[in-house]
């Protein structure tokens, strides 16, 4: 496949599933839940442009094998997540605007943990490096890395809820959202993974 575009997802904007398949680019912006998800099956991306995705930008899972040339990805919760016996090999990877950039662990008990080896990554603006359960690992130039290697920020006073039309809201999830609504009742704002 030559090129995906898509904007404005309303759940996973691109979901594959128990397939061998080559993709050479791919054009995400506006996704509510994973931008790229793909399970059980071996994955070949060129160029990957991520952005605005509502979870994950890249999750794969359930015995996987992707190669990746060059991943861009801005603006998720989490950058890149390998899980349940799957192996993720990413030559170029630049990640920016997440909780978490990398993560690799098992989900489920029927398989093991997972692998991503990256040649050349950079991450900026997020919480938490990488999040690796002792079932996986990292490794970035052949070095391994650690799990809960803390970031530079995640400034989370400054970020903005963006609609699926990617305009802002002028409202941010702390300062701009009164503890109490009109009703007295309590408003609340939790995340759950």
């Amino acid at each position: 496949i030559d090129e995906i575009f898509s904007k404005n997802s309303a759940s996973d904007s691109l979901d594959i599933d128990f397939s061998n398949l080559a993709i050479r680019n791919i054009n995400i912006s506006s996704a509510y839940n994973d931008c790229v998800d793909v399970s059980s099956g071996i994955y070949e991306f060129k160029n990957l442009l991520l952005k605005n995705c509502g979870d994950k930008a890249i999750s794969i899972g359930e015995k996987s094998s992707v190669d990746i040339d060059s991943v861009e990805a801005k603006n998720s919760n989490l950058g890149i997540a390998s899980k349940d016996s799957s192996f993720t090999k990413i030559q170029n990877a630049k990640i920016e605007n997440v909780k978490i950039c990398l993560s690799a662990y098992k989900k489920k008990q029927e398989f093991n943990g997972s692998k991503i080896i990256l040649n050349s990554m950079s991450c900026e603006n997020f919480f938490l490096k990488t999040d690796i359960d002792f079932n996986s690992n990292i490794t970035l130039n052949n070095k391994r890395l650690d799990s809960y290697e803390f970031g530079n920020i995640y400034n989370f006073k400054d970020m903005i809820i963006s609609n699926k039309d990617e305009k802002d809201n002028p409202i941010n999830l702390l300062s701009g959202v009164e503890t109490f609504n009109k009703k007295n009742s309590l408003n609340a704002v939790v995340e759950i993974s």
